[in-house]
């Protein structure tokens, strides 16, 4: 059987500073090899002896135990050869933590490639089921395993540079909980917080690595989207000549169709109808901006240059007399109230009971239709005409007293015009959503010197450097500042021309000329909107004054709205009339020259939106630990401290008690070997042939060597 002996310092042969005198604290600083001989002892331990002694002992590794024998014969101990470590050589002590901070700047590298070309984009349909999320939480964490690791190994050095002073021994027992995780260096921060400010710093790091989890989790967002789709149809109609003219009724003149007085009466009763479009999934976009001919409407409130004139007379006999208001008789007969829009329409109030006119709309000899509402009291009864109590409604507030119900009157004057749009198109959710960019109301229509008469606009945007000289050749005059201009057409505009036609016809094949057929747009005006937009509005008496109710056209009830109207109402009505007028247009073109506006169609996904700002924190993380294992590197080269970091062997070659091992330990190799203790594989290469074990020696739990016998060979060893 092989001897066991207890390792502990007592072991020294009574003499207390051999226990220290292998590092340099005794009297002694090295000790003269000797060398035994083989005796009977060896020969029974030896690789030749029986099968039986062999089955009871055998040592196969390299190297292994000798039997007992005084440590002098297999140990030279003296002084180390003079070689300093070059800054490379102590660099590779900290092969594996550099290999981690490669790792960490790998999963941050990995993170970003992940997720960068799958931004908005619908999440990618990787094999085995394999998602964003799931590679984001490897990617966690094998970043949060590379920085607990480096942050560890880095407090676990810095105890060594803790210990140049004298400190209690419990502070291994804190130094090894920080190295371990974030409640051990909760622990070391609790004891001894910023008494050693690099350990503090790493032990911060340890508990702050605890949230990369959420952080790098909440980097995805998933959302609905859209996104191109190949195959499909995305439409919108538009048109760049429009003609709807009805039955001859005389010279120059035609009846208005049906359908087109239809458009009209939509505007004004049913607005808000979209264009017929044509999107196969429901969702289209329409990247490029279109124009179309269409009708555009502009109404200004000219209700401060109204002008009253009051008068009051008394009935005798059925004869009126005047008389002034402010008179005692006041009242006595009746009133009279005309409203007047200098050079426009009027109302004029009665106030004899019965039904006297409150409102009435008309056309101006400038073509203007114009909108105005008199004042139906004669007092302020603190009323609206429509009988609302004016404090209930706000008018006491100054940015409300200034409406038309609260003031008691309004007037508006407007156009409606044919024009060419410019539309900003899409379609969500099967919803058409549409933005006029700008519009050509200002800019003159050209006319024809054709048998039949048709308005010109051209798109200065639109045309060619040689349909421009053309124009300019021609004698128009371009304003850079205006996108439209009037155009005389010369050219047929209702048949279909070579896409490569010469200059005028090409301003027809590149959809820069826009056109109207004249007969159309002026038997809309004289035929049907001036009787349909002419007319008054009365009210009916009842006790304290007008008005129970209202009388007159359907469509100018519409506009006054039982006397609940503002400017605002007025202008949004004639904008609707403008907007189904302009659908009508745009889905009635004349087929030659009415191309419609492409799109993209699109389909509806669930996309991967990266909110980048999450990524903040374990960026930062990641840098401060590369900092930190920086600074640990230049602490321990510049106090000369032995790269240990948590290697146990430090405690026993050189710690309390350790001179125990090279006292009775006998390494036996196969050739001459050289060790340095003060280093890690030093340590390492010599704990490779100690044998140790936990037992009982006089009722004392302790770690005791197995001693066992080989070949004895001559290993140097140099404690640094």
């Amino acid at each position: 059987m092989a001897n066991y002996v207890p390792v502990y310092p007592s072991l020294n042969h009574g003499n207390p500073d051999r226990l220290w005198s292998l590092y340099g604290y005794g009297d002694h600083q090295t000790y003269a090899p000797f060398e035994s001989s083989r005796n009977e002892f060896d020969d029974r331990y030896s690789p030749q002896h029986d099968a039986e002694g062999q089955s009871q002992h055998e040592w196969k590794q390299e190297p292994v135990l000798c039997p007992q024998t005084p440590v002098d014969s297999l140990y030279e101990i003296h002084e180390p050869p003079p070689k300093d470590n070059t800054l490379l050589e102590r660099l590779l002590y900290w092969k594996w933590e550099i290999g981690a901070c490669f790792l960490i700047l790998i999963a941050i590298f990995a993170i970003l490639a992940t997720l960068y070309p799958h931004e908005g984009r619908p999440q990618p349909n990787w094999p085995y089921l394999i998602s964003v999320n799931s590679l984001l939480s490897v990617y966690g964490a094998v970043l949060k395993a590379a920085l607990a690791y480096i942050v560890g190994s880095g407090i676990s050095q810095l105890q060594w540079r803790w210990y140049a002073r004298e400190r209690p021994l419990f502070d291994l027992v804190r130094y090894d909980s920080a190295g371990r995780g974030p409640l051990g260096s909760l622990r070391w921060l609790w004891a001894n917080h910023l008494r050693q400010p690099l350990t503090a710093f790493g032990a911060i790091l340890t508990i702050v690595a605890i949230a990369i989890d959420p952080f790098i989790q909440q980097l995805v967002l998933y959302d609905g989207c859209s996104i191109p789709q190949d195959d499909g149809l995305a439409a919108l109609p538009r048109t760049n000549y429009f003609e709807n003219t009805g039955v001859h009724i005389g010279a120059g003149d035609a009846s208005v169709t049906p359908e087109l007085q239809a458009a009209v009466n939509s505007g004004v009763f049913s607005a808000g109808q979209p264009v017929n479009f044509s999107c196969s999934t429901g969702n289209c976009t329409f990247p490029d901006t279109f124009a179309t001919v269409g009708y555009c409407s502009r109404c200004r409130d000219v209700s401060d240059i109204v002008q009253f004139n009051q008068r009051c007379y008394q009935s005798y006999q059925n004869r009126s007399t005047p008389v002034p208001c402010s008179s005692s008789d006041e009242g006595a007969g009746g009133q009279n109230l005309t409203a007047l829009i200098p050079g426009g329409i009027s109302v004029n109030t009665t106030a004899l009971g019965g039904q006297p006119d409150v409102a009435a709309m008309g056309f101006t000899e400038s073509g203007e239709i114009q909108f105005l509402i008199n004042k139906a009291n004669f007092s302020d009864t603190g009323y609206t005409i429509g009988g609302q109590n004016k404090t209930v409604l706000g008018c006491n507030d100054p940015e409300l007293n200034n409406t038309w119900p609260c003031r008691g009157w309004g007037a508006a004057s407007c156009t409606l015009e044919p024009c060419v749009r410019v539309y900003q198109s899409s379609i969500n959710a099967g919803v058409l959503s549409e933005t006029v960019l700008e519009d050509s109301v200002g800019t003159g229509w050209g006319g024809t010197g054709q048998r039949k008469p048709v308005m010109g606009l051209v798109d200065t945007k639109c045309i060619t450097p040689q349909e421009r000289d053309g124009l300019i050749k021609d004698g128009y005059k371009i304003d850079p500042s205006t996108r439209w201009l009037g155009y005389n057409t010369t050219t047929e505009v209702t048949l279909t021309m070579p896409a490569e036609a010469p200059f005028p016809t090409s301003l027809s094949t590149h959809n820069c000329l826009y056109n109207l057929d004249y007969l159309t747009n002026a038997a809309l005006f004289r035929n049907y909107l001036v009787e349909f937009f002419t007319g008054t509005i009365s009210g009916q008496w009842a006790e304290g004054g007008c008005c129970a109710g209202f009388d007159g056209p359907q469509d100018l009830l519409s506009f006054f709205n039982f006397s609940d109207v503002d400017f605002k109402d007025v202008d949004k009505r004639f904008g609707n009339v403008a907007d189904s007028l302009t659908k009508f247009v745009r889905e009635n073109g004349n087929p030659n020259r009415s191309v419609y506006a492409t799109g993209q169609v699109l389909r509806y996904e669930t996309c991967l939106n990266v909110q980048w700002s999450w990524i903040a924190m374990p960026v930062s993380l990641a840098t401060l630990t590369l900092v930190f294992f920086i600074l640990t590197i230049i602490t321990t080269e510049r106090h000369h401290l032995p790269i240990w970091k948590s290697n146990p062997l430090a405690f026993v070659f050189h710690g309390p008690g350790s001179a125990g091992l090279l006292s009775t330990g006998k390494l036996c190799a196969e050739q001459d070997q050289t060790v340095i203790l003060n280093t890690t594989q030093g340590m390492e290469s010599v704990s490779k042939g100690i044998v140790i074990k936990l037992d009982d020696v006089d009722g004392e739990t302790r770690l005791t060597e197995v001693t066992g016998h080989s070949e004895s060979q001559k290993v140097s060893v140099f404690l640094i």
